[in-house]
């Protein structure tokens, strides 16, 4: 009885440090947003939360218990969500050991400017107190006094530090990486109760706060869309198609001045209309990867269609995704007989999307497509995207390509 009784308390150590089940986002804005914490200007909420995704990655390059995956659920059942847990997690591990090595690479050209420029150790931001024509000076001078050594790394430094050394670079990503750990819900308190040493006096202290969850207080309160740029930026293991309807849905929603349920569109049964008015809307069939995005200037005008549609990660099958002039041509008289146009006013095109994420290339035609407007939830994020295709997906590059995404085909 007795070595039952200890089996049941191990078990349970076990479920109670490493948490339940994996958080939907409606669970996580209800778990982490905090009025308290809402910022009125996009200058505001950076100025907030950079220094609290600093302090976190500190936490993380000092972590001791970074068994990452053994973070999953030991409450899950199904071995598929496992196997992308267990992926999602490899892949934010990459993700916050890229930033922490970036960190530590930025603080070490820091130093090299400020020892250079006799300037205080503790400066964070070298942006704030220095120019570039300062910094040219500065290596002039001590190119002048013979430092030729020393101006050569002040400029090597300096122009690392211009490529990723702003205090705010990969600003979406790394917050997407935060917005990853409270989806997972199996690092309650992994970040709290640290002990540091403070370099300069050696003083030890003990820091109870949850770095985590400050972090994502912030984030969640002021970005409540992190799960469309989570699963845009390839954090989702199983792609972003819904995201991809819930994002379009949304900017149609405030381009037309109208209100939008995030929730219309979630389950995926039936054929969902995310959009409708008398001159624009959006259609998308139940389990599929494609949508409709049809823009009308009025009766008898002409009716432009695009086909919006999110590749296969098997090549071969994306060669079937593409469709033919024939299908394009059925796609025009089913459109003008709905819609009440004659099937020669319609023009017909097609957006090949990449199968894992977006990039920064297919953001941008997808705005194109959607009149160019942002809601305003996603407007101070436009300048943060900076997905480019990686090297796996020459060949979906080349069938993009070879695609003309831009003209419009008619009957």
């Amino acid at each position: 009885m007795k070595s039952y009784v200890t089996l049941f308390q191990a078990q349970k150590r076990y479920v109670a440090t490493y948490g339940g089940l994996p958080l939907s986002h409606e669970d996580v804005l209800s778990k982490y947003q905090n009025e308290k914490v809402r910022c009125t200007t996009f200058a505001q909420f950076t100025s907030a939360v950079v220094p609290k995704l600093e302090d976190l990655e500190d936490h993380i390059g000092r972590w001791r218990l970074n068994k990452w995956l053994f973070r999953v659920p030991a409450t899950l059942t199904s071995q598929a969500e496992k196997d992308d847990l267990m992926a999602q997690l490899s892949m934010l591990k990459e993700k916050w050991t890229e930033f922490v090595r970036r960190r530590e690479s930025v603080r070490a050209d820091v130093a090299v400017v400020t020892h250079s420029l006799g300037l205080s150790a503790a400066t964070r931001d070298i942006f704030a107190v220095t120019s570039r024509d300062q910094i040219q000076g500065h290596i002039t001078a001590l190119r002048w006094n013979g430092s030729v050594d020393q101006a050569r790394q002040v400029r090597a430094a300096w122009e690392r530090l211009e490529k990723a050394g702003a205090s705010d670079g990969y600003l979406l990503e790394r917050m997407c990486c935060v917005y990853g750990l409270m989806r997972n819900n199996c690092f309650n308190g992994a970040f709290a109760n640290i002990i540091k040493r403070d370099g300069p006096s050696g003083k030890v202290t003990f820091d109870s706060s949850d770095a985590l969850r400050i972090a994502g207080e912030v984030i969640l309160t002021n970005v409540p869309s992190m799960d469309l740029y989570f699963a845009f930026l390839g954090y989702n293991p199983r792609g972003y198609n819904g995201a991809l309807a819930q994002y379009m849905a949304l900017n149609l929603h405030a381009k037309h001045n109208k209100a939008y349920d995030r929730r219309v569109g979630r389950g995926g049964q039936g054929n969902i209309v995310l959009f409708e008015s008398t001159s624009e809307f959006l259609y998308q069939a139940a389990n599929t990867q494609r949508l409709l995005h049809v823009v009308s200037g009025g009766e008898g005008a002409t009716l432009l269609a695009t086909l919006v549609i999110v590749a296969s990660p098997n090549r071969y099958e994306r060669e079937g995704q593409i469709p033919k002039q024939k299908e394009l041509d059925g796609i025009s008289r089913r459109l003008g007989f709905v819609v009440g146009v004659i099937p020669d006013n319609v023009r017909v095109r097609v957006l090949f999307l990449p199968p894992n994420y977006v990039d920064e290339v297919s953001l941008s035609r997808l705005h194109e497509t959607m009149g160019g407007l942002y809601a305003e939830e996603f407007t101070n994020f436009t300048g943060q995207y900076h997905r480019e295709l990686s090297k796996e997906d020459k060949d979906f590059e080349h069938q993009r390509n070879t695609l003309p995404q831009e003209e419009w085909s008619a009957l």
